[in-house]
This record gives C-alpha cells, structure tokens and sequence, in this order.
C-alpha cells in the first residue's frame, strides 16, 4: 500500500452579493474578467474582510491508502504514436496506463504524494498551470487577471477607471493584497514557495493560461529552461533569474525559433534512479541538444499535435500512483 493525500473541498462560497461588490472593487466595468475570477479563486481561495465580514480560506486534506499499483503514467489514447511511447516507459520501468481523455494532465495537479482533482476543484486541477520543481513551484498568472504585469510596475491603461488616481490606487494595493494572500493559500497546500508566470503568451494584452509550454524545470539536474520569446518582455527573465539563483538553479533561455509551434519545452520529466529523465519531441533539435550538453538522459518520439491543439507530450500525459484515486472519478475514462 501506498500513501495518497486528496484535496477534498475549498472554502464556501461568497454570497452573489459579495460577488458582485468583489467584481465591482476589482476591476470595474471589465465584468467578464472579474465574473471568472469571482467564480474559480475569491469565491473559493481568499482570507480577508468584504465589508467588514471575515470569509476564512478552508480545505482539507484526506489520506488514503491505496494499492502499490507501481507508478505509472497516464496516456492519452490519441496519443500520435503511442505505441513508441508506451515502449519507452516501458523499456525504462514505468508503467503505462491509457486514458481515452484528450488531455490528462489537466485532470489533476499531483506535488508528491498530495492530489488536487478536477472531480472536486475544477479550475484549480489544471495541471498545464503548474509546474514544480523539488523545492517551488510556478502557477500560472491567468489566475490573478494579468498581475503578473504588477511585478514589473506596468499597468494596463484600462485598469485605470475613470481616470479617478485615488480610486486606481486603491484598487492596486487590494489587487496586490490579493496577489500575496493567492500566493499563500498555494504556498500552504503545496508546502513549498510558489510563484506566478504568465502563460503562452508575451502579449501584455493577454497573460495566457498553460504555463508548462514556455517553461521546463528538471528537478535533479537543477534546471529551469524557458522560451526566450514568451519571457523576455515585462522583466519576467530578470524575475525568472532571481527566482533560479535563489534556488540554486541554472537558468537557460531557449531560443525555440521555428520549432515554436511544437511547444519544446512542453516534454515529459520523470524521475529514474533518482535523476532526470525526460520523454522529447523528435522534431524539436533545439532542447534535444540542450539536454545533451546537460547529460541528461532522454528518449524521443514524434508528437505534431500542437499546431493543431495547442499542446505536446507533457499535455498528453500525466503521473499517478494508483487508479485507486480515483474511484468514482470517471473524468480520466481509463481503458
């Protein structure tokens, strides 16, 4: 048996009247923005006071004990060649479990023994918006509607209401309250520092979503690995530079040039004998010979999914430690 820790609620929700006062002090007119943000994470992740009324962040954590099934991965069954997958994790002792979904890594985001699943949490288990290394964690900013920007002291115009300085003003210090109590509430459940990264995109219109598309980390070789192009802007590289010396990583920029459309960085990372194994696209020269002046062991196979869909092998896939998690959870559809 193995032991498996299960996130199993978030906080009540606020009342539709909270909502709409939350929607109004956030970003004003700009509704379609602030109904999302009050649906997924204020209504679910806060601490703090609306009109003087305390709402307190709540989650629980069940342990499980489950079969050792052996750790397997799962993989789509539209997997482009998946046979040749299924080789290589075989050849290389993990276990493969087909799923009929399209995407399983955004079924559920797994940190160790610790499982948030989309059965329960929706948003929140996308796993294409967060990415780990052994000792942080990246999550995308789309959570936090372009605060990402807030770091580097740029500020849409249309943040800017009415022209009203001393309401703007207001209003970014509460964004910014906010910013720190999400990065928190992540910080508690995941047990590690976590910080926020924009996604696909480096339109400052647009902060994207999935962020295991511009970025890879490899955990034991002590590696973070971005895209030039989507981090170079809103001083997100100098961030990014910051973040890896603080922990003790090297970071590389990628310049994925023509390959961009595959999505490179989008590989699968496994461990194996307590070293960085990962799974590449055959078609991206780029981080194939990036890996190799790292020593780092891999294996290929072709992946053409992403011009199409928007994603690659890491999106394709994910990693679990036993089907016992997820009884009654039929979101995966294993075969």
């Amino acid at each position: 048996m193995v032991k498996v820790r299960i996130l199993q609620s978030l906080s009540r929700p606020f009342p539709d009247s909270q909502q709409e006062g939350i929607a109004n002090i956030l970003v004003g007119s700009e509704r379609s923005l602030s109904d999302h943000y009050c649906q997924y994470v204020i209504a679910d992740f806060f601490v703090y006071s609306v009109n003087g009324e305390s709402y307190s962040r709540i989650f629980s954590v069940e342990e499980l004990d489950v079969p050792d099934d052996g750790y397997s991965i799962i993989v789509s069954s539209i997997f482009e060649d998946k046979r040749r997958l299924d080789e290589i994790l075989k050849s290389n002792g993990f276990n493969s479990v087909t799923s009929r979904t399209s995407w399983p890594r955004d079924k559920f985001v797994r940190r160790g023994n610790l499982y948030v699943k989309g059965s329960v949490n929706r948003d929140l288990a996308t796993g294409g918006k967060f990415v780990f290394g052994e000792d942080f964690g990246f999550y995308s900013s789309s959570y936090k509607n372009n605060y990402y920007l807030l770091d580097a002291g740029i500020i849409p115009e249309g943040w800017r209401i009415n022209r009203d300085e001393t309401a703007f003003q207001s209003k970014l210090e509460y964004l910014l309250k906010i910013d720190k109590e999400f990065s928190e509430t992540l910080e508690d459940l995941y047990g590690c520092p976590m910080y926020s990264l924009v996604g696909r995109y480096a339109n400052a219109q647009n902060e994207g979503d999935h962020i295991d598309l511009t970025i890879m980390v490899l955990p034991k070789s002590k590696v973070i690995i971005i895209d030039k192009l989507r981090h170079q802007t809103y001083g997100r590289l100098e961030r990014l530079e910051e973040i890896a010396d603080k922990h003790g990583h090297k970071l590389i920029v990628l310049d994925t040039k023509k390959e961009r459309i595959y999505f490179p960085l989008n590989c699968l990372v496994l461990e194996k004998n307590d070293e960085d194994f990962v799974i590449a696209n055959s078609d991206t020269k780029g981080i194939l010979k990036v890996l190799k002046s790292l020593g780092v062991n891999y294996e290929t196979v072709k992946s053409n999914v992403s011009p199409h869909s928007g994603g690659s092998i890491r999106c394709r896939t994910n990693e679990m430690h036993s089907k016992k998690i997820f009884l009654g959870d039929y979101s995966l559809c294993f075969e």
